[in-house]
Parts: structure tokens; sequence; C-alpha cells
């Protein structure tokens, strides 16, 4: 399997969220979704997305919720056929 590496952003007051938190902790992030169109030089349009976190809040190692569940991450065998059911 391969890893996965998300970045967040948080900016201004939003900074402050993650005092508290050790390095390599379990958290759970709320964030917004957001993307820009960029036109290149050679006119190639290119897309950017920020996901901006607006809370954090530690994982705790008791039972998760039924939504929990629901927005688990499906495992990635790598295979091309796992992104076919992708909705965009």
């Amino acid at each position: 399997m391969y890893a996965n590496f998300i970045k967040f952003e948080l900016s201004q007051d939003k900074c402050s969220l993650l005092d508290g938190y050790k390095n390599g902790q379990e958290i759970k992030v709320h964030f917004n979704l957001s993307g820009k169109p960029f036109t290149n030089k050679e006119g190639k349009t290119l897309y950017f997305n920020n996901l901006r976190a607006w809370k954090v809040e530690a994982v705790s190692g008791g039972n998760s919720s039924q939504e929990d569940d629901y927005y688990a991450p499906a495992p990635n065998t790598g295979k091309a056929e796992d992104f076919d059911d992708v909705p965009f």
C-alpha cells in the first residue's frame, strides 16, 4: 500500500487549533474544500485545491459512531478499477 499525505491549511486565528497536539498524534479535522483554476504560460488550465481547516479534535480510542464509519476511507489496493466509481 502507498501512504497518502494530505495538506490542510490553517491561517490567522486558526493556527492555534493545533496547540496542545503532539507531532504524530491522530486527529480529526473538519474542513472546507475550495478550488481555483489557473492558466499557465502554455495556455493549459490547471486546478488548485485548498483544504481549509476550521476545527480539530483528538481521536479517541473508543467505538466509532455510525457517521465516522460512513466517512471512513475505502482501502486502496492500488488498482485502476478502484477509481472507476468516482462521482466526478
